[in-house]
């Protein structure tokens, strides 16, 4: 009898693992509507990015709060915004539909030790996916190159950033996931501080895994991404 209990345990298990990526827009938070500017304090992780779990610095363990519309500088936090946020002090909007997370690195030298944010999710990768595409919110503390302060991993593998394009709120980035179509993985997205960004933050929105390989970034995709990153620094400096 404990052998049959233990082997329906193990086919229940492998059932959750074996589930596709799900809320990868991250649409389904269960988050009530603010006054615009209001924040909503600590909510659940399992109600504003369900599916997904939340790590601050090297830990191992996930967090089980994150905020609402909170926005801390030089402290570590992740946060969910929206709907009805005011951005004015961030010069930020939310990328697209009702909700997207924003995550903070903290300062180096103050606690964590790694003052990382990561969002992760289990799930299985597409059997036809060649690429997965995310869309990425603009201000001046992001870049490409040696600004560029976040990362997208497949277990633990890090992938090679591709930028394709931008508009004048964010950036779209693809990366290939050939090697692990049909595989059951753990997809990480992960915010870090650089030398030239003591601290940092990223708002990101719009996962898709799509049967299309990541395509070469044009002169023009490239030449639209510049330009985006570089009308929102002008418009941040003249503010």
């Amino acid at each position: 009898m404990l052998a049959m209990l233990g082997l329906a345990g193990c086919v229940s298990l492998s059932c959750r693992a074996q589930g596709t990526f799900q809320n990868l827009d991250f649409e389904s938070a269960n988050l009530p509507t603010l006054p615009p500017g209001q924040s909503g304090g600590d909510v659940s992780v399992s109600d504003a990015l369900p599916g997904w779990r939340v790590f601050f610095g090297s830990s191992n363990s996930p967090v089980n709060n994150v905020q609402h519309n909170g926005f801390n500088l030089g402290l570590i936090n992740a946060t969910v915004f929206g709907p009805n946020y005011d951005f004015a002090h961030l010069n930020l909007t939310i990328i697209e539909g009702r909700f997207m997370p924003f995550l903070q690195t903290g300062v180096s030298g103050l606690p964590p030790a790694t003052p990382d944010v990561t969002i992760e999710q289990t799930g299985l990768v597409p059997v036809s996916a060649q690429s997965l595409q995310f869309k990425v919110g603009l201000n001046s503390q992001i870049g490409v190159g040696r600004d560029t302060n976040f990362l997208v991993s497949l277990n633990g593998q890090t992938l090679s950033l591709v930028p394709l394009g931008a508009t004048s709120t964010y950036a779209t980035y693809g990366v290939d996931v050939t090697s692990f179509a049909g595989q059951v993985s753990d997809l990480r997205f992960t915010s870090f501080s650089t030398v030239a960004r003591p601290y940092n933050w990223v708002a990101v929105d719009s996962f898709q895994f799509l049967p299309m390989a990541v395509p070469e970034p044009s002169n023009w995709a490239l030449l639209a991404l510049g330009s985006a990153l570089l009308w929102r620094a002008t418009r941040r400096r003249r503010k």
